[in-house]
């Protein structure tokens, strides 16, 4: 197809999409599976796949003006765009619990997702994405929140295996592990001084490199294994900012691939019981912990003590 949202265009509107599949379609515009403008739909067990914009943005799905979607157990694989592979949030306003972004790829920016809107990540997996130019799971330009999020295995050409940022997201239980980027910020990388990301209980090890930071950005560390950094005790200035109780150790993954085989979706991210990310976190920095808060896998999350990374 020759015009906006391949499988679907919204505009104006707000559809409740549940058990669906959105595959094999293509534009030459925005949003190979789905395109939507100043619009709210709620996606509930929908997966998005093997889409493609060929000349722009949003390989499987993308969100604009102004848009609230609500996304549910959604899955989007093996989508392609030139931005945004996985999907492109534009001005818009994002809600997506549980799911997975993963094998998608941008010919140039955001090999999952391209992120410009303050969005709500919680319980996602981001794996096995790659970009030709920055950011092969994420490029953010928002301060977004991401809890229990698994970055993994993404791969860049040049900069942020991981994530490409541009903005002050703050990152609670979060993994970035064996991501590449060819030049730099194989975890992450952020690029300007008006940039203070936030990571609370957050590991950020065995990826290219770990954290790269240009022009004065200053990332905040909290209760986090930081790599590169040297850990609170020595710390690196160039890592950011080490709000303390901070490590530069393996936690001891189950079973972590080696960042140089990214792309991959692979890997068993859970904590063995001798790890030194357990019991090491802050629950403080956990907002609404409870009895029955869970992890990425679905299994409980410790109430009194706060493990790192997104699953315990």
């Amino acid at each position: 197809q020759g015009g906006q949202g391949g499988g679907v265009y919204n505009i104006s509107s707000s559809p409740t999409l549940t058990n669906v599949n959105i595959s094999g379609n293509s534009t030459t515009a925005y949003g190979g599976g789905m395109c939507s403008q100043s619009s709210s739909p709620v996606l509930t067990n929908v997966t998005i796949s093997e889409n493609f914009s060929t000349n722009s943005d949003g390989g499987g799905i993308y969100f604009s003006s102004s848009s609230q979607p609500i996304l549910t157990n959604v899955t989007i694989t093996k989508n392609r765009a030139v931005t945004g592979g996985g999907m492109y949030v534009r001005v818009a306003s994002l809600t997506f619990k549980g799911g997975v972004i993963s094998g998608n790829s941008a010919s140039s920016m955001g090999g999952g997702l391209y992120n410009d809107g303050p969005s709500a990540l919680t319980n996602i997996t981001i794996s096995g994405n790659t970009a030709t130019h920055v950011g092969g799971g994420i490029y953010n330009t928002s301060p977004s929140v991401l809890t229990n999020v698994s970055i993994t295995g993404n791969r860049v050409n040049i900069y942020g295996g991981g994530i490409y940022n541009t903005s002050s997201p703050i990152f609670t239980n979060v993994a970035m592990a064996g991501n590449l980027a060819g030049d730099g910020g194989g975890g992450i990388y952020s690029s300007s001084a008006a940039e203070a990301p936030k990571f609370y209980n957050t590991v950020i090890h065995g990826n290219s490199s770990g954290v790269r930071n240009e022009a004065g950005a200053k990332p905040e560390f909290y209760h986090s294994i930081v790599q590169g950094s040297g850990g609170s005790s020595a710390w690196v200035a160039s890592a950011g900012f080490d709000g303390g109780h901070n490590l530069d150790i393996d936690p001891q993954f189950v079973a972590a691939p080696d960042h140089a085989t990214a792309p991959f979706a692979a890997g068993d991210y859970q904590l063995q019981s001798s790890s030194p990310a357990i019991n090491a976190g802050d629950k403080n920095a956990f907002a609404g912990l409870s009895p029955t808060t869970t992890d990425l896998a679905g299994n409980p999350r410790v109430y009194g003590y706060a493990d790192q990374g997104e699953l315990d």
